[in-house]
């Protein structure tokens, strides 16, 4: 769901797209920033709804399969921050570590 039926309704490009260059800290701001800012389909950056809609819409779906008495909005607030921790991190490796892994990055970060 986050990543094609909900970025084509809302018109998002869920793609990481790397920087490579600038500060350390500039990147990691990108890298971390992608968890919840994107690219529409015009270029600009977004608020990145499809994601952060997705990892509500999977806590709500994971209350599901709990017992009734351990379910509830706090596991849906806990998996969503999971989730969106985990899309922050890998930001993190692929701004840092895919260089290394990959012949496809231009040297400058841009395409």
């Amino acid at each position: 769901m986050s990543y094609a039926v909900l970025p084509s309704l809302f018109h998002q490009d869920p793609r990481y797209f790397y920087r490579g260059s600038g500060s350390a800290k500039s990147r990691l701001v990108h890298a971390l920033g992608f968890a919840f800012v994107l690219r529409g389909d015009n270029g600009h950056a977004m608020p990145n709804y499809s994601f952060l809609l997705g990892v509500v819409g999977s806590g709500l779906l994971s209350n599901l399969y709990y017992p009734r008495a351990d379910r509830g909005a706090r596991l849906v607030f806990t998996n969503a921050a999971i989730g969106i921790a985990v899309r922050a991190g890998g930001g993190v490796l692929r701004e840092f570590l895919s260089k290394q892994f990959t012949n496809n990055v231009p040297g400058n970060g841009k395409p």
